[in-house]
């Protein structure tokens, strides 16, 4: 399960991973606009292949038609495993270019949140 460890605004979090191997995503509900955040683990070491995956890659995008406010994201994300709180740390970098009343430019994205077990939980 998705964990909100930080926030920029009023935004709140919500997601499920099942494998850090495959691709998954997290909802970002943030007033006025709900958008997904997808990620994209990167292959496991040719060292290690049975390892899970520990980095990747993000993105997102959205448009307020309304605002006439448009956003494309993207960057890395890494994976840090907290053995104690039993939770993995994910941390993201990046840049989301935002074109808004004349404004077209580059803003730096670093953000995270947590992955938790969450037990009964299936998956597919």
């Amino acid at each position: 399960m998705v964990q909100q460890t930080r926030r920029i605004g009023r935004e709140v979090l919500s997601g499920r991973v099942c494998a850090l191997g495959a691709e998954f995503q997290v909802t970002f509900e943030t007033p006025p606009v709900t958008f997904q955040l997808k990620l994209k683990p990167q292959p496991a070491s040719t060292r290690n292949p049975q390892a899970a995956p520990q980095h990747g890659t993000w993105s997102y995008d959205y448009l307020l038609a309304r605002a006439g406010e448009s956003h494309d994201a993207s960057g890395e994300y890494n994976i840090v495993e907290d053995l104690a709180a039993r939770r993995l740390h994910l941390a993201m970098r990046g840049s989301d270019h935002v074109v808004f009343k004349g404004h077209d430019g580059m803003h730096p994205i670093d953000y995270g949140f947590d992955l938790v077990p969450t037990p009964g939980t299936a998956c597919p």
